[in-house]
């Protein structure tokens, strides 16, 4: 093949000339990050634990900040060679994941075989291995949140979750399977804007002001009182570290030979030391102030594998205005400032203790979001210079950080939409688009204000949050595919043979009509979406009694008014809580089939598709080309579209009947990350045709190779299958794989603009594009060592091709190509 008809990734591949753009230094960060295999460090997790031993009976959020306290006082002070924003999560060099005892140390015994895992695989050291079974485990055995929540659920939820085996706290059967007890949190977005403006001091005299008022009166002094003597604690353990970063760069500089290096270490610790009280006044102090922030959060909390980095955009761009007139600061400064911030990212990659989530986020998923674009705060369009520099620090750069979220509307400039059109077309995957035409209105809808709705950032996978307002828990994940299998089985999966975990819903032969068929299998959706409710407000009630996050807290105004942890119940705070659905397209496409074929033509029987099933297609070769060439979701066709919006209406309708334990509304996503592979992993074949054990469908796409009516198609099955009445929606993950040569040159660029013009006034959420040739991605699956920077969209994230296990590679080769 020609590489004209490569993307540029490939290309650089290909010809070993990937441009570095005079980028030496970021390079050799980056040279010296791939080059290491992840370890766990302890010392957030054994500090953590120390401080928790002498504060036994303490107000839980106080604890935490003390624990922060004795984090900042003692964790390992690292500064690499080519640091220019400082501050490490973990109390080594290199790529270092975070240890977080207090969610499932359970899992905790299993560290030692770690590096053996296919997904993520990471190593304990043995001596590092010994102190957590000496000193951390033994403590957090019975005190961890995950053997609280595991042990609080009703006996039928947990059943449904893990299974029979009363001992297991963390080994899920992927039928629904909960995410609370993997992270303390979903991904949010802290309110970077206000500390940026405040400064430290601003915030510790609040608190001291508040704690003083609350003296006098004992109820508001154990109540109000308590929440602002952890935050003045909070506040010390921050302005602690800083203080600390800023005396070993003076350290350093002292000792440098080196004149350039000596002036940077000198600025370094001049912008720290300053930090620790004042606000920033210069685009590096800004950018350092934030990192501290998210270096801080990460250690205080394991937040869904990463921190958003918000509106960067927006809220940096006053600081480097300011730079830029007054010469303090050239572009390609602020440039390699932004790469170096990037790259903190990757000295931390997010691990899961347990094997089950591990599954979920393959690859190291990461969700720093950094956001740009979109309306601003005065609902006009926010693009600035500093939009566009940022966009620039992601092209030719062979890393997976940051990832790159640009917000659309259909005011969006034309020359924005070329230059992330050019920056897709690279074939990495970035950025991944955001709608405001579809975001802005629904969360209007659930009650935030339009001043709110218009400042929201991209948080985790697809997700999105108003900045410094809202807080999001764990949630629930239904196997779709798994609801199928339980409507024809009477409530029972193959893999688990004769045991019923699912209602009775009657012997499949014995349904007449199709509308027989659909309502068994709404008892078993409905079912399924009783224990994911259960399951979340048992989480919520557990969550508070071992989980706090103080400086969370401190940086969300809600908190900051209550005066209430963020794990507590917060009144006035715009809480979301979300159901995750894995299998999108295999369900519709499944009950497509069986209404097309069973009852509407009767071209097959009941019997023959239990049969068929039951022999996963062996020797029924004709019959599932019959099922496979049945109306699919993805197409366009109005037949399965419809389908799928009366099966999305099941959960819409459920959802708007049920509240929270609060009056918070519940809402529906179709975000997988790699759930779908697990989740394919325990069911039998399906009646689109898929075999069993192969992966379900992932996000809102098509099934593997059913989206053949071209993309527009795509968009166009997502906009019929969405319950527009509802307000209980949320984010809808959207890959869209094109061939290079498809969007090749000047022609291929206006091709995908109008795409995205598409989508967006289509009004659908998400929308993020791999490019790139499937020869590329075989030849990579089978020669990894040539390939080891190879970077492809993975959900809603991108991740290095090779890194991912061999299901989740075959996967992504297989999902619908657009030539």
């Amino acid at each position: 093949m020609d590489t004209c008809c490569y993307s540029a990734q490939e290309a650089w591949h290909a010809e070993g000339t990937i441009p570095r753009r005079h980028r030496p230094r970021t390079w050799r960060i980056h040279e010296r990050l791939r080059s290491q295999p992840v370890v766990m460090d302890i010392h957030r997790g054994l500090l953590f634990t120390q401080s928790f031993r002498q504060t036994e009976g303490m107000f839980l959020p106080l604890r935490w900040a003390l624990a922060l306290l004795h984090v900042a006082q003692n964790i390992p002070v690292v500064i690499g060679p080519d640091d220019l924003i400082v501050g490490r999560m973990t109390g080594q060099d290199g790529r270092r994941s975070i240890l977080y005892p207090e969610l499932e140390a359970s899992a905790l015994p299993d560290l030692k075989d770690a590096h053996l895992r296919k997904a993520s695989p990471f190593s304990v050291t043995p001596d590092d291995y010994k102190i957590i079974m000496e000193e951390i485990y033994p403590f957090w055995k019975e005190r961890n949140y995950a053997k609280a929540f595991v042990t609080a659920l009703p006996h039928e939820t947990r059943r449904f979750i893990y299974g029979e085996d009363e001992t297991n706290y963390t080994r899920q059967q992927f039928i629904l399977a909960t995410t609370t007890t993997a992270r303390s949190s979903l991904n949010y977005s802290h309110d970077y804007a206000t500390i940026l403006r405040r400064g430290l001091d601003s915030f510790y005299r609040e608190a001291r002001e508040k704690r003083d008022l609350c003296s006098a009166d004992p109820a508001q002094l154990v109540t109000r009182g308590l929440f602002w003597d952890s935050m003045l604690v909070v506040i010390q353990a921050l302005q602690t570290i800083m203080e600390r970063y800023g005396r070993e760069c003076e350290r350093l500089a002292q000792q440098e030979s080196d004149p350039v290096r000596r002036t940077e270490l000198a600025t370094i610790a001049a912008n720290c030391l300053h930090l620790r009280h004042d606000p920033p006044e210069t685009f590096w102090q800004a950018l350092q102030l934030q990192w501290f922030v998210i270096m801080f959060a990460r250690l205080e909390q394991d937040c869904g594998t990463s921190l958003s980095s918000g509106r960067m955009d927006q809220n940096l761009y006053p600081y480097y205005k300011r730079d830029l007139e007054a010469g303090r600061l050239d572009r390609d400064q602020a440039r390699e400032l932004l790469e170096c911030y990037w790259l903190n990212f990757a000295c931390c990659p997010n691990v899961k203790t347990d094997v089950t989530s591990g599954k979920v986020y393959e690859a190291y998923a990461h969700f720093e979001a950094v956001t740009i674009g979109g309306l601003g705060k005065d609902g006009k369009d926010g693009t600035n210079d500093l939009t566009w520099l940022i966009l620039e620090t992601r092209h030719a750069m062979p890393s997976t950080y940051p990832d790159l979220a640009v917000r659309i509307h259909a005011g969006t400039p034309h020359d924005l939409l070329a230059a992330c059109a050019d920056l897709i077309k690279e074939g990495q995957g970035f950025p991944k688009l955001f709608n405001d035409e579809e975001i802005i209105p629904l969360y209007m809808a659930k009650g935030a204000s339009r001043q709110q709705a218009l400042d929201y950032a991209c948080a985790g996978c697809v997700e999105a949050r108003v900045e410094g307002e809202t807080y999001v828990n764990g949630c629930g994940r239904i196997n779709l595919a798994a609801l199928v299998e339980m409507t024809l089985r009477d409530g029972r999966l193959r893999k688990l043979g004769d045991r019923r975990v699912g209602p009775s819903t009657g012997d499949p032969l014995a349904f007449h009509s199709f509308q027989e068929f659909f309502a068994a299998l709404r008892t078993q959706y409905e079912h399924a979406l009783r224990h994911t409710l259960i399951q979340q407000m048992i989480a919520d009630q557990v969550k508070p009694r071992y989980l706090a996050a103080p400086f969370c807290s401190l940086l969300v105004r809600p908190c900051r008014e209550a005066a209430c942890d963020i794990h507590q119940y917060v009144p006035d705070s715009f809480r979301e809580i979300f159901v995750d659905q894995v299998g999108f397209a295999t369900l519709v496409d499944s009950v497509t089939a069986i209404k097309k074929l069973v009852f509407d033509s009767r071209a097959i029987t009941m019997k023959e598709l239990l049969q068929a099933l039951d022999d996963d297609f062996q020797g029924h070769e004709a019959l599932r080309e019959a099922l496979r060439s049945a109306p699919k979701f993805g197409r366009n066709d109005a037949y399965a579209d419809a389908v799928g919006k009366e099966l999305d209406e099941i959960i819409c309708a459920y959802l708007h009947q049920h509240k929270g334990l609060h009056g918070e509304s519940f809402s529906s996503r179709l975000v997988p990350i790699t759930s779908h592979v697990p989740s394919g992993a325990v069911i039998g074949a399906t009646p689109d045709g898929r075999k069993a054990g192969v992966y379900l469908s992932e996000g809102t796409s098509p099934a593997h190779g059913q989206g053949n009516n071209g993309p527009t198609a795509v968009l166009l099955s997502n906009k019929a299958a969405k319950n527009e009445g509802y307000s209980e929606r949320a984010a809808w993950l959207l890959n869209i794989k094109l061939t290079p040569a498809l969007v090749k040159g000047e022609e291929g660029t206006e091709r995908l603009i109008a795409f995205i013009r598409s989508w967006c006034d289509l009004r659908l959420w998400h929308v993020q594009f791999n490019v790139i040739n499937q020869k590329t991605l075989i030849a990579a699956r089978d020669d990894p060592d040539s390939y080891r920077d190879i970077i492809v969209r993975v959900a809603g994230y991108s991740a290095y091709f090779t890194e991912l296990t061999p299901m989740l590679q075959n996967e992504i080769i297989e999902r619908t190509e657009f030539s």
